[in-house]
This record gives structure tokens, C-alpha cells and sequence, in this order.
């Protein structure tokens, strides 16, 4: 005999598990409907759509039992947002007034009207919202996290009555509750508009982890809460140029003495590795970071020149300082650049440390798109180099090659380096150097200075900075 469904039509399933618990507690274990949610982009302009993506499917073989209208939900609307203040954002439609009814009964036991979600291709559901404003009061500029949070329940059995309608059994001993499923988590930037004549810069500060190979195996992990500065190289003294990592440690300390520049300000990384500078000023800057984790080097530093083509734009200007650790511990400091076109950003170290009568020369690549990038490296007179040139194919991804370099009885100057990049069609060569430093124990046995035959930095005679061409070499 067909049971009286006590459930309306109206009572959605995402407020059904508020009365779960009072058949007993559910098991617990890993969920069979899975939930992702992406978004368009890490960073969203003042007034463009916030756009994501939510894709709810069966991640088994098998069919999936839950409760009515479960997977026919508007899962756009069931995202939870952490704004820039930790404050928790819901769908400001919400209905907040539903309050569930009794459970059902058929065949004399506890029941609830049920559904089956299939497994892949047919149980899958793939929502797009256009702009997440349009339920969600996303006003604030600034860092915003996301998740979709929603009750489930799954039974192992159902029943059918003469209309075709499913029952599950509120006393099914393998009934199990989720509460909440939980998609995983996103975040993005909420830019705010900047005022004429300025804008917005990230320093995207990163551990790069090299393996040993010819071809490493790579990793890139962010690195918090490191003290960055932007600093206008108009105020910098004379007597530090030129700007490169023999001068960063002199720079450093003139900035954080009294008589450093007003202009100059501190921001540190987050949990995403990024520090963050507002309302910038159009002019030529460098970036430099603090590092303290390292015997070799302690800064990290790269210039922003006032034609940035990004300046004044709705985009941040984006700087990267990499720390580059080698198979043995060793860590030096990377420089960046970045090639658009999609995006290639080419890693390599911005001087090696030499202790030994080898070292090793690593390049790191990563992608938006699909690049080819040959590098050749051309060391100086009295060194010699395992390969002449590597090709790496770098595909949205992270790739790396790695020279060995070898002393013979040399001249202890800058290693040349050629890259032949290959992008739609289109090559292009760009040329750079590698600095070289000399650690004090192969200072002594080679009788040079920590630069070798490159020219040092310094003497720094104008007034208060005497002194510090000592500490440049003590670094």
C-alpha cells in the first residue's frame, strides 16, 4: 500500500539534514557525490564579472542514493565566501524561513522521498555563474576565499511505490550524512580602483627546489611573511649604482637607516607568497627582500622601470624573486623574467656561490601555453660545461634544466647565457649573464676577492655610508 508523502513539494534539500540526527547518529565516511568550484581568474577588476564554475558528479561506479531534489539544486547558490575581513558572505537571497517537516513513512518504516545520481558521464552537473555578485555582496576590495558547503545523505537501499516514486529508509544501518559536502577551496583578489597616475604591484616571492638531474624534478612552494620593500631608485645614492646583487645588502641597510628615503615602503608576503603594494606612483623602483633562511645570500631584488607596460592599467604589476635551493642545500637567489604572449616566466640564478671546483647552473621554466625554450650557456675562459645547450618543452606547466660547470685553471667572471624561445610560430633569442661570488674558503686558495676578476661594488664614501662595502663582502 502506498504511504502519505508528509514532505512538500516546497522544502528544499539542502535544509533536509536538520532533522537527520534524530534516527541516531550517521556514519561517517568519504562522500560519493564529489564538488569542485573554479574560477575564471586570480584577480578581478573593479566592476568585471566575478565568473566560476561549479561541477557536482558522481565519483563512483556505482549509483548514489541521496535525498530528492539534491542534485537538481542551484549549487551557484550555495557558495560560502570568506571576505578581505574574515567575515563570512552567504546567497543574500537565501530563504532563511523553511523549516522541514515530518519524515515519510512507507512499509511502516521511517522514510524519505529519494533519488539515484549515476555514475560518470551521466551524473555529472556543470553550473557556470556569470558574476557572483549578482547573489553574493562582494563590495569589499581585497582577498576573498570560496567554498560550496551543502548537506548530504546517501542510503545504501530504496524502495519503489505503484507511481514510481523512490523511498530510502531513515533506519537504514549504512545511511551516512555529510554535513557539509564540501567542494575545495578557491581564492582570488578583488582589486580596487586605482587612482589616476598609479597602481597596483605584487612581488610574488617563491622556493623553487631543484633536484639533481640534467632535468630536475622541480617544485614551487610560496613563501610567507617576507619583508619586502619598493623603493624609488631616484633616492637611492649614487654610490650603490649600478643596482644588482652586489649592492643589495649596502641598499638594504641604507633603507632601513635614518636617512633613508620617506618613499619607501615595507609590505609583507601572505600565505600566497604575494606582497602587496597600493596606489604606486608611475616611476622606476626596485623591490628588494629580506631572506634569512640562507649562509649564501640574504636579498633578492628586481627592478620595475616606469614603462612597465603595465603601469596605469587595471592589472597589477607583477614582480617575482625566487629562491633557488639546489639538490645539496645550496640556495641562491633566482631572477625572473617574463616573456607575455601567453606567459613564460624564465628562472636563473642572479650569481652561483662557488666552493668547490664544480657547480651546478639551474634554469627554471614555467607556462601559460606552450613554449619551447633551448638555453645555452657560454662560461668563461678556464671553465668548461657538460652541455652546450638543453631544450626544455614547457606546456602549462614547471620545467627545468641544469648545467655542470667545471674549473680548469680560469678566469673568474660572469657565465653568458642564451635563450632561443619558440612561441606560435614566432623566435626570438634573448641574452643574459649569471654573476659569480667566490666563498671565502676559495677566495683564499685562488687569492681574489668574493667577485673574482668582476668589478666590486663600492668604496661607498658619501658620509654615513662608509663602512658598508664590508659588509657587501661579509654577505
Amino acid at each position: 500500500m502506498k504511504a502519505p508523502r508528509k514532505l512538500t513539494a516546497l522544502i528544499a534539500c539542502s535544509i533536509a539534514l536538520a532533522f537527520l540526527f534524530c534516527t541516531g547518529a550517521l556514519a561517517q565516511d568519504e562522500a560519493p557525490i564529489k564538488i569542485t568550484l573554479t574560477a575564471e581568474k586570480t584577480a578581478f577588476s573593479p566592476g568585471e564579472p566575478i565568473k566560476l564554475q561549479v561541477r557536482v558528479f558522481n565519483d563512483t561506479i556505482a549509483d548514489a542514493i541521496t535525498r530528492e531534489r539534491f542534485f537538481g539544486q542551484n549549487f551557484y547558490t550555495l557558495i560560502t565566501f570568506t571576505d578581505p575581513d574574515g567575515l563570512t558572505v552567504v546567497n543574500k537571497y537565501k530563504d532563511e524561513t523553511d523549516e522541514p517537516g515530518p519524515s515519510d513513512i512507507f512499509g511502516e518504516r521511517p522514510a524519505a522521498v529519494a533519488e539515484i545520481v549515476p555514475p560518470l558521464p551521466g551524473g555529472e552537473r556543470l553550473m557556470v555563474l556569470d558574476d557572483a555578485r549578482e547573489f553574493y555582496d562582494l563590495s569589499k576590495y581585497g582577498r576573498y576565499c570560496a567554498q560550496v558547503l551543502v548537506p548530504l545523505e546517501t542510503f545504501s537501499t530504496y524502495d519503489q511505490d505503484e507511481q514510481g516514486i523512490l523511498y530510502a529508509y531513515l533506519d537504514d544501518p549504512d545511511r551516512k550524512g555529510y554535513d557539509p559536502l564540501a567542494s575545495n577551496k578557491i581564492c582570488f583578489e578583488l582589486l580596487a580602483s586605482a587612482p589616476v597616475g598609479t597602481s597596483v604591484i605584487h612581488v610574488k616571492v617563491a622556493h623553487l627546489k631543484i633536484g639533481q638531474e640534467t632535468r630536475p624534478k622541480t617544485t614551487k612552494t610560496p613563501l610567507e611573511y617576507v619583508q619586502v620593500l619598493l623603493i624609488p631608485q631616484s633616492d637611492i645614492p649614487q654610490d650603490f649604482y649600478p643596482i644588482n646583487h652586489k649592492t643589495y645588502s649596502v641598499i638594504w641597510a641604507w633603507a632601513n637607516g635614518s636617512s633613508s628615503s620617506p618613499e619607501i615602503v615595507t609590505s609583507y608576503t601572505d600565505n600566497d607568497g604575494i606582497a602587496k603594494f597600493f596606489n604606486v606612483p608611475q616611476n622606476d623602483y626596485l623591490v628588494l627582500a629580506f631572506y634569512d633562511e640562507s649562509q649564501d645570500f640574504k636579498h633578492m631584488g628586481s627592478p620595475i622601470p616606469a614603462d612597465d607596460p603595465d603601469w596605469l592599467t587595471d592589472l597589477p604589476i607583477e614582480k617575482f624573486l625566487m629562491v633557488m635551493e639546489k639538490f645539496n642545500g645550496k640556495k641562491v637567489a633566482g631572477k625572473t623574467k617574463r616573456y607575455k604572449g601567453s606567459d613564460l616566466l624564465i628562472t636563473e640564478p642572479e650569481f652561483v656561490l662557488w666552493d668547490s671546483e664544480q657547480e651546478q647552473y639551474p634554469f627554471v621554466f614555467e607556462s601559460v601555453g606552450d613554449w619551447d625554450v633551448i638555453t645555452s650557456v657560454a662560461p668563461p675562459e678556464g671553465f668548461t660545461t657538460d652541455y652546450k645547450d638543453l631544450d626544455a618543452e614547457v606546456n602549462n606547466e614547471l620545467e627545468a634544466v641544469q648545467f655542470t660547470i667545471t674549473d680548469v685553471g680560469s678566469q673568474w667572471k660572469e657565465t653568458e647565457v642564451k635563450y632561443k624561445i619558440k612561441h606560435k610560430g614566432k623566435t626570438k633569442t634573448i641574452k643574459s649573464k649569471i654573476g659569480v661570488k667566490l666563498s671565502k674558503k676559495l677566495q683564499k686558495k685562488k687569492g681574489l676577492g668574493p667577485y673574482g676578476h668582476t668589478k666590486h661594488p663600492g668604496p661607498f664614501k658619501g658620509g654615513k655610508k662608509v663602512g658598508h662595502e664590508k659588509q657587501a663582502k661579509k654577505e
